[in-house]
């Protein structure tokens, strides 16, 4: 019997999910077999779906069946949606700010997740009109960068991760751009992330999370606007500074 615990730098990596998880388990083995017992909460990563990058934003790994290995999953997650701003779907005009939001739940003896979609813009999209608009979600770049983060990932080493993605320069508009980020832990506690983008109205934006045990983490972040030296209006773009201060419980 082995105690496992973990409260950082976990982390799961494969062809569609990427995460980095805390929890505690145990490892046993006796008469039935080996099994784990335990849970496990996602504290970062992404999930891809149909070519489309979601960003988790909280999830779990239960294990809590004997006769397995392979944990219950549930992970909650979005992606910008950032195919045609005016008519996405076939039906009315939305925000270009919305997300698509992915609730997944995947019970230990099913074979395939369970997967809802929703929609941030106007109500009443149906779940067909959703993955159709993951199909128009510049399906194109999201293949490309995905496989440029699987070659780079392959390359690195020393604890780096890589995250590739797209995102929209203008809310008014369907152009979009490439971003790349470095994240890494300093030390046991520290954690660092850089991003930027390829393009001349990109930010670039820097942040430091400091870890308090499970349930209290303070982030501090600046972000680099480069539109501000090519605006034609001073004063029009402005640098940003943020302090978070989160504290998690569970009921």
């Amino acid at each position: 019997s082995v105690d496992l615990d973990a409260d950082k730098n976990v982390w799961i990596r494969n062809q569609d999910l990427t995460v980095e998880l805390e929890g505690d388990l145990i490892l046993n083995r006796d008469e039935r077999g080996l099994y784990f017992r335990g849970d496990m909460s996602i504290l970062r990563g992404s999930y891809y779906v149909a070519g489309n990058k979601f960003e988790i934003t909280d999830g779990t790994f239960d294990f809590s069946a004997s006769e397995t290995l392979r944990p219950s999953m549930q992970i909650n997650a979005y992606t910008p949606f950032l195919g045609d701003v005016n008519n996405p779907a076939g039906t009315p005009s939305s925000s270009s700010d919305d997300n698509i939001y992915l609730a997944l739940t995947w019970p230990y003896d099913e074979k395939e997740p369970r997967i809802k979609l929703s929609y941030e813009g106007a109500p009443g999209y149906s779940d067909a009109e959703i993955w159709a608009m993951l199909g128009r979600n510049s399906i194109g770049a999201g293949v490309a960068t995905n496989a440029l983060q699987r070659v780079i990932d392959s390359q690195m080493t020393g604890g780096v991760d890589v995250q590739v993605g797209q995102r929209r320069i203008d809310p008014k508009k369907s152009e979009t751009e490439t971003t790349v980020g470095l994240q890494k832990y300093l030390w046991q506690d520290i954690y660092l992330r850089y991003q930027r983008g390829f393009s001349t109205q990109s930010e670039q934006e820097v942040s430091v999370e400091y870890r308090l045990g499970r349930r209290f983490l303070i982030r501090s972040q600046m972000i680099q606007n480069s539109r501000k030296r090519t605006s034609a209006t001073p004063g029009q773009y402005y640098d940003e500074y943020n302090v978070d201060f989160k504290y998690r419980f569970e009921f």
